[in-house]
């Protein structure tokens, strides 16, 4: 496939700490919320507020807020795919796009029918075509091999979390091209690790690659139309509008806005339209 590309621009969608933070479960949206609220009381960062909290360690905050900038466009959190490559279907589990039951219902019907996954995924509106681009792009980047460069190998994130020196790495590195050990091994072969550090880098390492992965598919989201049931018209028949709502990349972190109600001209009730655009639509939402 072709280099997936959008038109965002650098620093035009900068990925919030704590959407990076939920995203790669190192705390909850809960948590979240309780420190947004302290954070608004007083005058504190939120990493600090919850590394205060005991949901987040010293350790992590540094891992995040060093990579932070990496996921600021799709193309930046593409390119921070590392790792081994996984299949798709884990991918779409780990970011929450799927449950593992919809997964097996879906390879269950990929075994029937012989189909592409990712087509049975669409067609039964589990996600949409953007998205399974965005998760094959970064699935192939992950396949691509340890030369290319990418600020969640873990190498690179040992050295950005100051728990090894990069000479050390590159040492591990040039004994790696002779060897078929993990470099995580060689570290520990070497002495420069204890076998559990190497464990807490991978454990970043595959949080960091979920918040990375989520970052490329918040900027395709768009939600898919919903069907909405009018009052019956002059006619007695029942009609339906749909709405479809595109969610901008740049989120903030407090709760969705939910449409309450929607009300329709009587002409637009009976043709089964409403036109969100135009002013004589009332909308009411709330927070």
């Amino acid at each position: 496939m072709g280099e997936w590309r959008t038109a965002s621009g650098p620093g035009q969608n900068r990925r919030l700490l704590g959407t990076i933070l939920v995203d790669g479960a190192f705390v909850s949206q809960g948590d979240l919320g309780e420190a947004i609220e302290r954070q608004r009381r007083a005058s504190a960062q939120l990493g600090g507020i919850l590394v205060g909290m005991g949901v987040l360690n010293e350790l992590e905050l540094e891992a995040v807020l060093s990579v932070q900038r990496e996921f600021d466009t799709p193309e930046d959190a593409v390119r921070a795919a590392a790792g081994v490559r996984e299949l798709l279907g884990e991918l779409l589990v780990r970011t929450k796009r799927l449950t593992p039951e919809s997964l097996g219902e879906a390879l269950a019907e990929q075994d029937r029918t012989g189909e592409k996954l990712g087509e049975i995924l669409i067609r039964r509106g589990l996600i949409t075509a953007s998205e399974l681009e965005a998760v094959l792009a970064f699935q192939q980047r992950q396949g691509e091999g340890k030369t290319v460069p990418s600020p969640l190998r873990l190498g690179e994130l040992l050295v950005r979390t100051r728990m090894i020196s990069r000479d050390r790495v590159e040492e591990a590195l040039r004994r790696q091209k002779l060897s078929k050990k993990q470099i995580g091994e060689i570290l520990v072969d070497l002495g420069y690790l204890k076998p559990e550090q190497v464990a807490q880098g991978l454990k970043l390492q595959q949080k960091l690659l979920t918040a990375a992965l989520a970052a490329a598919l918040s900027f395709t989201s768009v939600l898919p139309a919903r069907a909405f049931d009018l009052p019956p018209s002059r006619t007695g028949g029942r009609v339906q509008i749909a709405i479809e709502t595109v969610v901008k990349a740049r989120t903030e972190e407090r709760g969705p806005r939910y449409i309450q109600k929607v009300i329709v001209s009587e002409p637009d009730r009976e043709k089964g339209v409403a036109d969100l655009d135009d002013p004589s639509t009332e909308l009411a939402s709330r927070r």
